[in-house]
């Protein structure tokens, strides 16, 4: 008895619930009901009927910009609203039920597609949206969904990296004409504060157009929608990794002046800065998309400080040969007097450089080497000649009377001369005035040496002190010339931080 009561309790219980299972929910009715049409036929139910589809996007992050390939990505949400005339019910027949969720696979929906993807693993299209459509009672349909888009942006790098770009994004039905399927704007923000920021760009505005136009595929036209957008670089990176260092070994260039021109590393430190500066360039350049058409800011920016750093060469190169023009040699240390009246008389006084010695600025020893010489001949043949032809008295026939000098030549002779012997009066004087001569002549060599050393020592500090002279002039000609260009090349960048229109470049 016990058993069978026990039997007939499980099979009155599996019987219940098979029952209850058996009887479909109201939703699950509708559901079968709205899935019994044709997903590939535009719902209307009339073929004139024109589908307007409201579409909406909202901007949710730039995640990134390819300078190289030129190639914006982006995170968006897509909300697309139509109506689906063919899935209209009554909710009192379905217990209430106002709407249901279902599949994009089971249901109609719009084929709006990114004209300007680029990328190459999908089309962009509706299959991108893994969401459910919403279908409401009247037929209100509407899909939300999230997606990462891949677009072409053509980038303008002229004043790169201080750059803004206007990058689009269009969308359109990739078969249906605007008398089939019209795209409406929704009056929704293109963004809102849940935008995240990005690290490198900043959004600046964007909004929505629509547009119509005829292909060659179709007599209709094709409505679309362009999503506009304006962006601008965060130039701090680039700042603080290619324009700072470059700032830095600008400096360099002004400090090579500040070294004693008899530094024999000055040609070495130009040189050195050059090859940095190409480095710079290279890196810039693997960053950049390889455009012909501008050339962007940065690299007007490398392309001037090389060429300030190559006059800076030269310049130093004239200042190390008029600093060395000594080659031992009078004529190679003469100076022009415009060159002494120019550059040692005014330019010293405009650089606020030291002036000459005073033993320096007279001509006379340096110019004129054979005044000197002669001067210097007379001053050591009055030390000579007593030596060599002094008042000798003799003593000839009981009279004393001053011998002649010496220079006179072995052919002349006096009357006091007659007593003694013709040829040994001849032998002592011939040897008397050669030995003059040999005096005279060395004595002049020495004063020539003398004088000439005396004006080459002369002539070499006055180059040295042009050379000096140069070098200032020189340095402040690129401390007027680098301020000057800097401030032709990043112009713009200035016009932006004193609040002129930025938008228009």
């Amino acid at each position: 008895m016990i058993c069978s009561s026990v039997f007939f309790g499980l099979f009155l219980w599996r019987w219940i619930v098979f029952s209850d299972a058996s009887i479909p929910s109201a939703e699950q009715s509708l559901v079968e009901g709205l899935l019994s049409h044709n997903v590939n036929v535009r719902p209307v139910r009339s073929q004139n009927t024109t589908t307007r589809v409201i579409f909406g996007l909202e901007i949710v992050q730039i995640i990134s910009v390819d300078n190289r390939n030129q190639v914006l990505k982006t995170n968006v949400w897509i909300r697309q609203r139509w109506k689906n005339e063919l899935m209209v019910w009554n909710s009192i027949q379905y217990e209430g039920v106002n709407e249901t969720r279902l599949d994009p696979q089971t249901v109609w929906t719009p084929d709006i597609v990114l004209y300007n993807s680029a990328d190459s693993e999908s089309n962009s299209g509706v299959e991108k949206f893994k969401t459910r459509v919403i279908v409401g009672s009247d037929g209100s349909s509407a899909w939300y969904s999230p997606a990462i888009y891949i677009t072409t942006c053509e980038l303008d790098i002229t004043y790169f990296p201080f750059d803004q770009q206007n990058c689009s994004m269009q969308f359109g039905s990739s078969t249906f004409t605007a008398t089939e399927v019209d795209l409406i704007t929704a009056n929704s923000p293109m963004f809102t504060d849940k935008f995240t920021k990005s690290s490198e760009w900043e959004l600046i505005a964007a909004w929505k157009i629509r547009r119509t136009q005829t292909h060659a595929c179709c007599k209709e036209p094709l409505a679309y929608i362009n999503i506009e957008m304006i962006i601008r670089r965060k130039p701090l990176f680039y700042a603080f990794n290619l324009i700072t260092p470059c700032m830095i070994i600008l400096s360099v260039i002004l400090y090579g002046f500040c070294l004693p021109p008899e530094s024999k590393e000055r040609i070495t430190l130009n040189i050195t800065v050059l090859l940095a500066m190409c480095v710079f360039i290279q890196l810039m350049a693997e960053a950049l998309p390889r455009s012909a058409r501008n050339t962007p800011l940065l690299g007007r920016f490398y392309l001037m400080i090389m060429s300030e750093v190559a006059v800076s060469l030269f310049a130093t190169c004239c200042v190390l040969n008029t600093h060395h023009r000594n080659l031992g040699t009078v004529a190679s240390v003469r100076m022009p007097a415009w060159i002494e009246v120019v550059v040692l008389h005014w330019l010293a006084a405009v650089l606020c450089v030291r002036r000459l010695p005073p033993y320096l600025e007279s001509q006379n020893d340096m110019i004129d080497v054979e005044n000197s010489n002669h001067t210097l001949t007379h001053d050591i043949m009055d030390k000579v000649s007593p030596v060599m032809n002094g008042h000798a008295h003799r003593v000839t026939n009981g009279h004393a009377h001053k011998e002649k000098p010496a220079v006179l030549r072995c052919a002349t002779h006096s009357a006091e001369s007659e007593s003694l012997p013709l040829a040994s009066f001849m032998k002592n004087r011939c040897t008397n005035s050669r030995t003059h001569d040999r005096y005279l002549r060395d004595a002049s060599i020495m004063a020539r040496r003398r004088s000439t050393k005396r004006a080459i020592e002369k002539g070499d500090q006055k180059w040295k002190h042009v050379a000096l002279v140069m070098d200032r002039l020189f340095f402040w000609l690129f401390v007027i010339t680098i301020i000057m260009s800097t401030l032709i090349v990043f112009k713009e960048k200035f016009r932006q931080i004193f609040g002129e229109d930025y938008a228009d470049q």
